[in-house]
């Protein structure tokens, strides 16, 4: 199961500039990877059942089935579907580690 990490514009906003306020930010890369606002997509389909009261129809879609959706969708059709994919599927911005050497 891959998870997505849910911010707030405002709450980036108010990041930014205390980093950019902080001397000990200054040269450096700063990642913000929130402890809280962590979800999986079935997480976010079962808060949103609890919040309207009711259980929505659940329909489980394989990966390659996605991928060829997104392939065939014609732009800017395929774009949803493929960051549906990138961030719930794949998992990309959870499913690394930033190691010093990286940067």
């Amino acid at each position: 199961m891959n998870i997505v990490v849910l911010n707030f514009e405002e709450d980036v906003a108010i990041y930014t500039v205390k980093v950019t306020t902080d001397t000990r930010a200054a040269n450096r890369v700063v990642t913000c990877r929130p402890v809280r606002n962590i979800a999986s997509q079935l997480d976010l389909i079962t808060w949103w059942e609890e919040r309207v009261g009711r259980t929505l129809k659940r329909v489980h879609i394989p990966d390659e089935e996605i991928v060829k959706m997104a392939e065939a969708l014609p732009f800017p059709d395929n774009i949803p579907v493929a960051i549906i994919h990138s961030i719930f599927i794949k998992g990309d911005q959870m499913s690394f580690d930033l190691m010093e050497d990286d940067l």
